[in-house]
């Protein structure tokens, strides 16, 4: 992966207020993910029907867009998801936290699906 990373510690956009209006599922799992020419791994920490909150290994700055592949319960398959990055803080060395809205939200059955939540299981 090509190093976007900084040394300065900062933030971008940092949210002054809480924005979410739908609960956030804990999504512990780690996810392939693109940002321009860079390819890498990300960590997934949460996620609802309109957003995401990753942890990734380089710089990005809000209005970014991410496109993340996100494994399914079963892990045998996954859903590629756009992310638009809202905001980003720089965690540690190589650490960048960020939030992002998903270009097209999360339909009920994708969140059941990726969440381990179908009727019949």
């Amino acid at each position: 992966m090509a190093n976007r990373a900084t040394s300065q510690p900062s933030s971008f956009a940092a949210p002054e207020s809480e924005r979410r209006t739908q609960a956030r599922h804990p999504f512990p799992r780690e996810a392939p993910f693109r940002l321009g020419n860079d390819i890498g791994t990300a960590t997934v920490r949460d996620l609802s029907p309109g957003g995401i909150g990753l942890l990734i290994p380089c710089s990005v700055a809000p209005g970014e867009t991410i496109a993340v592949e996100l494994p399914e319960q079963s892990e045998d398959t996954w859903l590629l998801k756009r992310v638009q990055v809202v905001h980003a803080t720089l965690k540690g060395p190589g650490h960048w936290l960020v939030g992002g809205v998903f270009v097209n939200r999360l339909n009920s059955k994708e969140l059941r699906v990726l969440l381990g939540d179908q009727p019949g299981r």
